[in-house]
């Protein structure tokens, strides 16, 4: 497991170096988007390497966050990695640092309402399955 605060760093050249490991990224919500956005983009070239989106609203202002600020690392994570290389996380219990347990799925559900139907299920269930071997 590889925390992106700095996806070029030493996680990102051995994952490229491996081809044995699946990695998986998580807390995907920086407090800055740049350089940020790129960097995850190229770890996600490496097929082998998964997200989970975690630590979205414990990274947020934890009193003032709404989806629209979460929208914007969740859309370049979509965009990466895709339904099928991504996985929810609730965060908890540090997310109840922000906010409750329920009120975090239900954002999740609120960020994925326009996937399809089997996107959500990869997001919610699918992704982390295959991954953990469930």
């Amino acid at each position: 497991m590889a925390h992106p605060a700095r996806p070029g760093s030493a996680a990102a050249r051995g994952a490229d170096a491996r081809t044995d490991i699946e990695i998986e990224l998580h807390s995907l919500r920086p407090r800055r988007p740049d350089p940020w956005a790129a960097d995850l983009a190229a770890l996600a070239c490496l097929p082998d390497t998964v997200a989970k989106l975690s630590g979205l609203v414990t990274s947020a202002d934890r009193h003032t966050w709404s989806a629209a600020d979460l929208w914007p690392f969740v859309s370049v994570a979509l965009e990466a990695f895709g339904p099928k290389r991504l996985m929810f996380g609730s965060d908890w219990p540090v997310g109840a640092l922000a906010a409750e347990y329920e009120q975090v799925v239900a954002i999740g559900r609120e960020l994925m309402a326009d996937l399809s139907e089997h996107g959500r299920a990869a997001v919610f269930a699918g992704t982390a399955a295959r991954v953990y071997g469930l």
